[in-house]
């Protein structure tokens, strides 16, 4: 004899407006197994519960998925941010080590002319950093041209 387990069950009532009670009467008319009133609300509520303990699952799984790319990405960021912090160390020492050579060329009386090209082609560089990736050849071939006409003028290519 197979005998079922016996599942222990606590007994609750619960106050419905008439509405409900009349939506619930509904779902046990139609309901295909016959069920009642009762039944219909047993059921409700399993389906509900149910439905909590799903979201709470999605949510800790979400955490447990953030969690986890963030540890892998980690890695990535840091090492992205290294070669950045590189690659402007490298950046600024050729910026000075190019200025610092180029100045001891020039004559002294053309120094504040040199010294006014430092400062221009540090904006341009500014300026440079904040364009799109589209822009940018647009940017460069407007900067030589500008140089070009000022070249041509007679100036030393960087004055407005």
């Amino acid at each position: 004899m197979n005998k079922k387990p016996k599942v222990l069950k606590t007994k609750i009532s619960l106050d419905v407006t008439d509405e409900v009670n009349e939506q619930l009467e509904k779902m046990a008319v139609q309901n295909i197994k016959g069920a009642n009133k009762a039944e219909v609300v047993r059921n409700l509520i399993n389906e509900g519960l149910a439905i909590e303990g799903l979201k709470n699952q999605e949510q800790i799984i979400r955490r447990i998925i953030r969690q986890e790319i963030d540890n892998k990405m980690d890695g990535y960021m840091n090492r992205i941010v290294s070669i950045c912090v590189k690659g402007s160390i490298t950046s600024s020492a050729a910026y000075f080590l190019s200025a610092l050579a180029l100045s001891d060329f020039v004559r002294p009386e053309l120094q504040a002319n040199f010294d006014q090209a430092v400062k221009h082609a540090k904006q341009m560089a500014v300026s440079y950093v904040g364009l799109q990736d589209d822009t940018v050849e647009d940017y460069l071939a407007a900067g030589l041209q500008k140089i070009r006409r000022n070249l041509n003028k007679g100036g030393t290519g960087y004055n407005e």
